[in-house]
């Protein structure tokens, strides 16, 4: 009977690895590749429609599903190399569950789940099947309760890997009757584990698993990491959740020293949360910190803090601090510039009175936008590219279609700079103009790339280091001279 469920697996999987790897006329191993050979890449829409077409033939089939959840499990190299199964377990939900939860209740299995094979490459980290049994919880549908008191005996693992992995499935599955094991975890020497496990409590917030009762034993549980844990990946989770488990409290918390004070390293992150979700922090504590930062040290954290205070300030939108905002916009900092920036769009109301020009684009496609709007996002979406990959990612992704409007962008704001380093790049393509087609333009790049590997690489170096002429800035000014056709 196990003979055939595992030809049954097989049929069903077949096709999808068959197809996978027959996509891939060429070796893809790096960048460069697809590059050079446009086309080699499978369509991650047909690789979807696969797993899903997969999970559907596996579904009502616990005696299959269940040899799948094994496969994948106790026989996999690593989740990276079994994606495909991982994916289609995921499809599935919690039709894998009762195989997992049986795997976890047998106490014989207990070492072989926590026993770490080896690295599948010199990136991977050591992976236990207790890894990937969690990942099969991680998936679209919520974690089983019951799964939470089945995974205690792993809390005290010698490995980091598996408390990551146990820490954000207990966070994930948020229930109080968990909260002593999330303690022990958020002690825990590796920042890393403890981020986990903060990290699947906010899943459990955005998922409404967290119920009124138990917020505030989370609230305490969470606030008591401050202000003794200031670990960097941790530190951006703490304020959020939070404000997300006991806003009242946690506004009186966040805003009192020991935390509200430059000598505290994660004040920066505080006031970043407040950003994200809109809270108006009191004026004359902005100015307070405003002045204190600028007549100190030009640097992380400090600049972190000095950015995010400036875009608070704007919130309040006095015209007393027009100037002092206008002031920081000509900062070395580059941090301190984007601060300035997000304060003066605060200050003149900008996202309440000026339409949205991504959802524009979304809603009603490119030549909707106004030639303000497609200069601005043209100029987005070409600094995000470079900055993320180079000019090379750029032309290759369908974000070069745009090219046009981010040279004209660049020319009408102003950045002179900016403009001849990417007109050195036009320079590489026939006639100078890349075609304004995906398929067209990668035809094009290829050729490029064959002949020279990285062939924008001294442009990439100077935009990255172009830091006297500031984007963000020219095109602050910019939006404000243009407003004309785009209020809500």
């Amino acid at each position: 009977m196990k003979f055939l469920i595992w030809i049954v697996i097989l049929l069903v999987l077949v096709a999808a690895f068959v197809w996978w790897r027959s996509s891939k006329a060429v070796t893809i191993q790096t960048f460069w590749d697809a590059v050079r050979n446009p086309g080699s890449l499978p369509d991650l829409n047909e690789y979807h429609k696969h797993v899903s077409d997969s999970a559907e033939q596996l579904r009502g089939s616990p005696e299959m599903i269940a040899a799948l959840v094994d496969y994948f499990v106790f026989e996999a190299a690593s989740s990276r190399e079994a994606d495909i199964e991982k994916r289609i377990l995921s499809k599935l939900g919690t039709e894998a569950y009762p195989r997992a939860l049986a795997i976890l209740k047998d106490p014989s299995l207990l070492q072989k789940l926590q026993t770490a094979g080896k690295p599948d490459s010199e990136f991977s980290l050591p992976e236990a099947p207790i890894n990937r049994l969690c990942e099969i919880f991680d998936g679209e549908t919520p974690p089983p309760p019951e799964a939470a008191e089945l995974v205690v005996p792993f809390v005290s693992s010698d490995l980091e890997e598996i408390r990551k992995s146990v820490g954000l499935l207990l966070g994930s599955i948020g229930s109080p009757d968990s909260l002593q094991h999330m303690k022990k975890l958020l002690g825990d020497s590796d920042g890393y584990v403890r981020s986990y496990v903060l990290m699947g409590l906010d899943r459990a917030i955005r998922g409404s698993r967290v119920n009124d009762a138990a917020r505030q034993p989370f609230y305490e549980l969470v606030s008591s990491i401050w202000p003794n844990d200031t670990d960097f990946n941790v530190s951006g989770r703490v304020a959020p959740l939070m404000l997300d488990l006991n806003r009242d409290t946690a506004m009186q918390q966040l805003l009192q020293e020991p935390l509200f004070t430059t000598a505290f390293k994660p004040l920066g992150n505080i006031l970043e949360t407040f950003e994200n979700k809109g809270v108006l922090v009191p004026r004359e504590k902005l100015l307070q910190l405003i002045t204190e930062l600028k007549n100190g040290p030009m640097e992380y954290p400090r600049t972190k803090m000095l950015r995010a205070s400036l875009s608070l300030l704007g919130g309040h939108r006095m015209s007393e601090d027009l100037s002092l905002l206008e002031q920081f916009l000509d900062s070395p900092d580059e941090a301190v510039t984007e601060g300035a920036v997000k304060g003066l769009y605060q200050f003149h109301s900008f996202s309440e009175t000026i339409r949205d020009a991504w959802e524009v684009e979304n809603e009603k496609g490119w030549q909707a936008l106004t030639k303000a709007e497609k200069h601005i996002l043209a100029i987005e979406i070409l600094n995000n590219e470079v900055n993320n990959g180079g000019f090379t990612q750029y032309y290759f992704n369908s974000s070069g279609d745009q090219w046009v409007d981010a040279l004209a962008g660049l020319d009408a704001i102003g950045a002179v700079k900016h403009r001849e380093l990417m007109l050195r790049t036009l320079s590489i393509f026939p006639d100078r103009k890349p075609s304004t087609s995906r398929d067209d333009r990668s035809e094009q790049l290829a050729k490029i790339v064959r002949r020279k590997e990285d062939p924008f690489h001294d442009e990439d170096s100077v935009w990255y280091k172009l830091k006297e002429e500031n984007l963000d800035k020219l095109m602050l000014r910019y939006n404000l001279a243009n407003l004309e056709g785009r209020q809500k």
